[in-house]
């Protein structure tokens, strides 16, 4: 039985379920299931497309490149480290005093790119998830956060 998460954006009253890709990032899936839960602040990406992000803590643990892709399909979800010097980050990552970025990337619909703007360029991230229960739903919230600017968003074990 696959191991699921919840994704809430509590201020919308809408969730949505995830499946994890144990199988094909496996080190990523167990570096983000050992930080559950994860309660922060989602931001919808600029220029990239139908996404929501959160920044995240670093891992204790390097995971590296696993399933990594550019191409995100609805309802995919990466997770996305970004090495100090190799990007222009956003000031949000100085903010919560990381030298490194590290972020989960939720896409929520067609016609999106996975880049990181400031590199102008696509950028690859460890697909780790994938929404298999209300998508629609979370989507439409989700495109309400482009309008409303930021919205919390808490990620939590989906357990029987």
């Amino acid at each position: 039985m696959s191991r699921k998460i919840e994704l809430v954006l509590p201020k919308q009253r809408v969730f949505a379920i995830a499946e994890l890709l144990d199988l094909q990032a496996p080190r990523t899936c167990e570096s983000i299931w050992q930080m559950l839960p994860i309660h922060e602040t989602a931001f919808h990406c600029a220029d990239g497309g139908r996404e929501i992000f959160i920044l995240t803590d670093p891992f204790k643990e390097f995971v590296g490149v696993e399933n990594q892709t550019i191409y995100p399909l609805p309802g995919d979800i990466f997770f996305y480290y970004l090495v100090a010097g190799t990007q222009r980050f956003p000031l949000s990552y100085y903010k919560r005093g990381l030298a490194d970025g590290y972020d989960i990337a939720i896409w929520y619909g067609g016609d999106s790119q996975a880049h990181f703007p400031m590199a102008r360029a696509q950028f690859g991230g460890n697909h780790f998830a994938r929404i298999v229960e209300n998508l629609g739903g979370f989507a439409r919230a989700c495109e309400g956060l482009w309008r409303d600017g930021t919205g919390d968003l808490i990620v939590k074990k989906n357990e029987p």
